[in-house]
């Protein structure tokens, strides 16, 4: 068995030495992308709205607000989605909110049955409310 050892070695590297070696990897990296649009705008309440978009066609736009619930407690809302061309030349679409109620994506990728099962968990109970109910904490 050990004998077959230095052998295999031998033959392993005869292979390494054999392949060939492209120096010249500027052909794997992406071109870049020049961006058209950036725009961010930070409100002094810790809102903002966001803008993007590059010339290979993704934009993203996004809005998020400080609202506060029954007791007074600030909670971050967002809605906002972001788009890009697929490999076939589709426009590909995804549209979301997230905050209190989790993130719920919408879209012509997203299925619906992921989107109907986000959108109705903001009807469920909350744990740590019914937690705290139950312990007296608060």
């Amino acid at each position: 068995m050990f004998k077959f050892l230095p052998l295999l070695l031998l033959g392993f590297i005869a292979c390494t030495w054999a392949m060939p070696i492209n120096e010249d990897n500027e052909d794997r990296k992406p071109a870049p992308v020049e961006i058209i649009r950036s725009v961010i705008n930070k409100e002094s309440d810790g809102g903002y709205q966001v803008d993007n978009a590059s010339a290979d066609g993704i934009e993203r736009k996004e809005e998020g607000n400080i609202t506060y619930d029954a007791e007074g407690n600030p909670a971050l809302e967002v809605h906002g989605s972001y788009s890009y061309v697929n490999e076939f030349g589709e426009t590909v679409v995804v549209n979301y909110t997230a905050g209190v109620n989790g993130f719920v994506p919408t879209g012509n990728v997203i299925n619906k049955e992921i989107s109907d099962v986000a959108a109705a968990a903001k009807d469920l109970p909350k744990y740590e409310t019914e937690a705290a109910a139950q312990y007296g904490k608060n």
